[in-house]
């Protein structure tokens, strides 16, 4: 974080920070964290990747005269956005049965599914 760089909202593996400018910058970190907190590791490249695929998805959605909060990508793990109300909702999509799945199904760890298997959460906690 650049000295006149503050933090506005700080989540698990996300943060959003205000610059000096007035713009909002989201920071996407290098930690892989599971949905309940309780695993957490450093996986080098993350953060790129993460920002990578989320400023091309938003691009893609935006082709389709759909708005967003995505004006552009900074740097390699940041994104300039417009600071929005968002609705308090996590999606999960697993390909594989792990974690509070498990417990809340009842069902092997590492199950392959046939197809993929979305969820929707409230966030009680930071919006991501």
């Amino acid at each position: 974080m650049q000295m006149s760089e503050h933090i506005v909202v700080k989540g698990k593996t996300k943060e959003i920070l205000k610059d000096s400018n007035g713009s909002y910058l989201l920071k996407f970190s290098d930690l892989l964290v599971d949905l309940n907190g309780n695993r957490e590791e450093i996986v080098i490249n993350k953060g790129y990747v993460s920002a990578l695929i989320t400023s091309y998805l938003y691009t893609k959605i935006e082709q389709q005269n759909i708005k967003t909060h995505y004006i552009k990508k900074n740097s390699n793990n940041e994104l300039v956005i417009m600071l929005l109300n968002m609705i308090p909702l996590e999606v999960v999509i697993r390909g594989y049965a792990l974690g509070s799945f498990c417990k809340r199904y009842n069902t092997p760890k590492y199950k392959k599914f046939d197809y993929p298997i979305i969820e929707f959460f409230l966030k009680d906690g930071p919006i991501f």
